[in-house]
């Protein structure tokens, strides 16, 4: 205890035990106002805001503490989902590229197979098809004759080989479209073989569908389709196999699977960020609190 707490608390005990009255004692404190009145007051108040400003800093630190240990488990969090994520997009990405090298294997040999019958279509061309239709609807020697002529064709093999039709979902758009238009140039003249063969009549062949296989991949050979029909399809086939291959080359560099996963991944990256807490901007500040921040460069 300094003297001057002493002092204070010896004099009080004093003046209150000599039964002087409140006016004598206050004018005695007045007295001393200087020496030991503001002195204990001040002392006193400064003792009492100390410790209250120690209480509220150590609450502050607790509470920054647990929010800082909040913020660390929450961003430990969202690393792991984000880690997490980006491995399953990673592993299903090479899953999916293996079974589309898979999907443009098959579809290549269905199409060497589909192949086999080209110069066949080509044959087709050259037979007057109406007219050996309806001839051997009505004569059967016409039409066994050209059952021998037909014959070592294997016409009935064409169809056995369908490997390609179950790898459509793995392949693009375009490869498949190029890869169906061929197969139905071939299958158009193979059926033709068949109406000739069997004298069914030219009733069941419509030229509308196969237009619309035909032209949406070849826009630009629109008119020479509509123009000669059935008997156009052959021509094409060259021009066909050509894109066919170029597009199931560029499936297989993997440039558009390439940029798929980038932008799904990307998309992941924005879609984890906004788990965090959200970024306190300078806007947030209560308004007539704000003040530009000082320029280092001055």
């Amino acid at each position: 205890m300094s003297w001057t707490d002493w002092l204070w608390s010896t004099g009080v005990t004093w003046l209150s035990s000599t039964g002087l009255s409140m006016a004598s004692i206050l004018a005695v404190l007045y007295f001393f106002r200087d020496t030991l009145v503001v002195p204990f007051l001040s002392k006193s108040f400064d003792a009492k805001l100390e410790t209250k400003l120690e209480r509220i800093r150590s609450e502050h630190r607790k509470s920054e503490e647990a929010f800082s240990a909040d913020l660390r488990a929450k961003q430990a969090e969202i690393d792991s989902l984000r880690g997490a994520a980006l491995t399953g997009l990673t592993s299903r990405h090479i899953a999916l590229d293996k079974r589309r090298i898979e999907a443009v294997e098959k579809t290549w040999a269905s199409f060497i197979s589909a192949r086999r019958f080209s110069g066949f279509a080509h044959i087709m061309t050259m037979i007057k098809f109406e007219a050996a239709a309806e001839a051997t609807e009505r004569d059967d020697t016409v039409r066994e004759k050209f059952e021998r002529f037909f014959k070592p064709f294997q016409l009935e093999t064409f169809a056995q080989d369908q490997a390609a039709d179950s790898e459509m979902p793995f392949l693009t758009p375009q490869a498949w479209a190029l890869y169906n238009a061929y197969r139905m140039i071939i299958a158009v003249t193979i059926v033709q073989a068949h109406v000739i063969r069997f004298g069914v009549g030219t009733k069941m062949m419509k030229e509308q569908p196969f237009a619309d296989v035909v032209i949406p991949v070849l826009p630009h050979r629109k008119a020479f389709i509509e123009k000669f029909g059935f008997a156009a399809g052959p021509h094409l086939l060259s021009e066909i196999e050509g894109l066919l291959l170029s597009e199931l080359r560029t499936m297989l560099t993997g440039h558009e699977s390439d940029k798929q996963s980038a932008l799904q991944a990307q998309e992941l990256l924005r879609y984890t960020s906004a788990l965090g807490p959200a970024p306190v901007s300078a806007n947030s500040i209560p308004e007539g609190f704000r003040q530009e921040p000082p320029d280092a460069g001055v």
